[in-house]
């Protein structure tokens, strides 16, 4: 979802069964690499995922983490305003994207790196 790579290993069976026979031999995958069905049901399981904490009051916040290589070119900025529109209807209102890696920082400083959940990026 970040851009960050996904051990195949450590994926749901439901998820790795779905995956076309070449990903799901590989070790490792990345979000770009699925077909676009699947990454539909790996958000899906996510958001699914933050509803007991949602229900009892205790979503304080959604941070993803994007890697040091994430800068802010336009498919990024594309892929932070899906992000938040996958994210709408949960609160809190905003989402914050980050990136780790101090490189990255130095690149991206001075730069909004958070987004509405509306799916409008700033």
């Amino acid at each position: 979802m970040t851009g960050q790579p996904t051990e195949v290993a450590r994926l749901p069976q439901a998820l790795i069964d779905a995956l076309p026979r070449g990903l799901a031999e590989k070790s490792r995958l990345y979000t770009k690499d699925l077909p676009l069905e699947l990454v539909d049901a790996v958000w899906d399981r996510f958001v699914d995922a933050l509803a007991p904490l949602q229900e009892a009051g205790k979503l304080g916040g959604i941070l993803l983490q994007y890697p040091r290589w994430f800068l802010p070119t336009p498919e990024n900025k594309d892929l932070l305003a899906e992000s938040a529109a996958r994210l709408a209807g949960i609160p809190p209102r905003w989402s914050c994207a980050t990136t780790s890696g101090s490189t990255a920082h130095s690149r991206l400083a001075g730069r909004s790196t958070c987004c509405a959940t509306s799916g409008s990026a700033t």
